[in-house]
């Protein structure tokens, strides 16, 4: 009975590795990156481009004065890839409230990226949200989310203006929340559900005003695969090696 456990424990590792490897290598809706920015009643959306094999969706977006704001920014999604470098990324980004503005005094700048197909097997804790750059005279709130219906921005029903993800998306697919003062330069979290093996990604920057002060922001927020901790890794190791112990034991005492 306990060989038999051994061979049992080792085919259900083997099956789990094939398992991930064909979900890495069958996409599920891959489509380009979009961009939604709003501030007051002022509204934006761009569509990147079409990703292609080996090449990622890009968007870029400039605008000197959207609702008062000046913004320079460039999305990338390298969807389906998912790994501890690529993933989704909000970045070469600058914002500055125009110092002749009265709208962005008063109204904050929401910036989200979103990106449908991901298929990189995630389970609890999985997703690393990570953020690095200045905030300079203002404050930043960054959020994530997943959603396994694979929509832009958590709401398929209103595709032309999709609004705030934070209220699309929900706490139940939330990776993790971020909030950064004047003078940050980075920090990381991360989050995740049980496992699931297609989703869309959404991130969501919310830059807000300053009490009539003009505040700037550069900074880069992204989400990519988490490091499996040194002890996960140890523990997998170890397993597998007492599988493969066992399974040798049994073939040679029948041989």
């Amino acid at each position: 009975m306990f060989s038999r456990f051994a061979t049992v424990g080792f085919g259900t590792i083997l099956a789990s590795a094939m398992t991930a490897s064909m979900a890495f290598a069958s996409p599920i809706g891959t489509g380009p990156v979009e961009v939604f920015l709003q501030s007051g009643s002022v509204t934006a959306l761009i569509t990147g481009t079409t990703p292609t094999v080996g090449s990622p969706s890009t968007a870029m977006y400039q605008n000197v004065n959207l609702n008062g704001w000046l913004v320079g920014i460039t999305a990338i999604s390298y969807s389906p890839t998912l790994n501890t470098t690529a993933g989704i990324d909000l970045g070469g980004f600058a914002a500055t409230c125009v110092p002749t503005s009265t709208e962005c005094s008063s109204n904050p700048l929401l910036i989200a990226v979103s990106a449908p197909g991901f298929n990189q097997v995630i389970g609890a804790n999985g997703f690393l949200l990570q953020y690095g750059g200045t905030v300079n005279g203002g404050a930043l709130s960054t959020s994530a989310w997943w959603d396994t219906s694979e929509s832009y921005f958590c709401n398929p029903s209103n595709p032309s203006n999709p609004g705030n993800p934070a209220t699309n998306c929900g706490s139940s697919n939330l990776i993790g929340t971020l909030t950064l003062g004047s003078g940050s330069t980075g920090t990381t979290l991360t989050g995740g559900p049980d496992p699931i093996r297609s989703y869309s990604l959404t991130v969501s920057d919310t830059l807000g005003v300053n009490g009539g002060l003009d505040p700037f922001y550069s900074f880069d927020t992204s989400v990519v695969q988490a490091v499996p901790e040194p002890g996960t890794l140890a523990l997998f190791g170890a397993g597998l090696f007492g599988c493969l112990m066992l399974e040798r034991r049994r073939r040679a005492r029948q041989s």
